[in-house]
């Protein structure tokens, strides 16, 4: 820090207020990162005070009104994302307007306030004209999730599909999109489990392979696991006339996996590790129900007038009956008539 203040008072010698206001910029961002937020704020106003420069004023004002919002004090961390989008704006700096926007309409979204879906609608009119795919991914992920807390499952599909593409699209930054590729996988999971007619096998083996992106940046994460499981359970019963068995192991062993691999001391833990029973639960029982239709049940009938019985009910019965004598088998149902 020292660096810093020495740096400052050469710049206050040289009448340089531009380098001043920059340092102090990088001196609350030093803060900000290390939780000292009452000198970060400190240090981003005295920034504001140096300089002229429009796109300073913005960053400035982002920053303040970031650590605002992480502690909730949305008043004023909505008024300076306001400021900095005007002075974005001023510099034409698409992507600033559009992060600024974003984390508007997520404050909205978080108030179960409808009109935060102007704000998102406005970020992606401008990040559309960049080409910054990241970004784009950001804002589109974003209007997906808050259409699925307003229910707006069909939008949420097509938003986070679309985040999904510009993930792909920069893969160098990939760290980036985890999220993205889990909150795509999770949805398609959910419009599945929720019998969504318009979703395809496609869209299932899109969601796969998102979420075994997420998996190759990140193999510790427990949620992951379970939602590649939920994914492994929707394709074994694709085949409504046979379930696949080799899957429902595959998606227990993932979803054990994610229970094993969940952290105890990270938010909501508990939440998510009943959740993740819900689904093995459900998993398991899939099992049982196709092991128990695979058994085959004997009985021994000791007269005629117990054949003449058996072949009447057996018609009655939703799965084969076979009568055997010996060596020989038949079908109970076919001789109905012949009795």
């Amino acid at each position: 820090m020292s660096i810093f203040r020495e740096a400052f008072n050469r710049a206050d010698e040289l009448k340089d207020s531009e380098t001043q206001s920059r340092i102090c910029l990088e001196i609350g961002k030093i803060y900000d990162d290390n939780e000292h937020y009452v000198q970060a704020l400190n240090s981003y106003n005295r920034s504001l005070q140096y300089t002229t420069d429009v796109n300073v004023k913005s960053r400035a004002h982002f920053s303040m009104a970031q650590i605002y919002d992480d502690v909730n004090q949305l008043e004023p961390a909505l008024n300076h994302y306001m400021t900095s989008i005007a002075y974005a704006g001023k510099s034409e700096d698409l992507i600033g307007q559009s992060d600024s926007l974003t984390r508007v309409a997520n404050i909205f979204a978080d108030k179960y306030d409808e009109s935060a879906f102007e704000y998102y609608e406005v970020a992606r009119k401008l990040v559309e004209q960049t080409a910054d795919s990241t970004m784009k991914g950001y804002v589109l992920s974003n209007t997906a999730d808050a259409c699925v807390q307003f229910k707006k499952g069909d939008k949420a599909l097509k938003y986070y599909a679309e985040a999904v593409n510009n993930a792909v699209l920069t893969m160098e930054k990939i760290r980036d999109s985890r999220g993205v590729f889990q909150n795509y996988a999770d949805i398609i999971a959910l419009g599945f489990e929720n019998g969504i007619k318009s979703l395809t096998e496609q869209d299932l083996k899109s969601a796969l392979e998102s979420i075994g992106y997420a998996i190759s940046i990140n193999n510790t994460y427990g949620l992951y696991y379970c939602t590649l499981g939920r994914l492994q359970t929707i394709e074994a019963k694709l085949n409504q006339n046979s379930l696949d068995i080799q899957k429902l192991e595959e998606a227990e062993q993932n979803i054990n996996k994610a229970i094993y691999l969940e952290d105890i001391d990270r938010p909501a833990s508990s939440r998510r590790v009943s959740r993740y029973y819900m689904y093995l639960n459900k998993v398991r029982l899939l099992k049982q129900n196709k092991q128990d239709e695979e058994i085959v049940r004997q009985i021994k009938l000791n007269n005629l007038e117990e054949v003449h019985e058996f072949v009447k009910l057996a018609d009655f019965c939703d799965f084969d009956v076979n009568a055997g004598y010996g060596r020989i088998m038949i079908d109970a149902k076919s001789i109905v008539g012949v009795m």
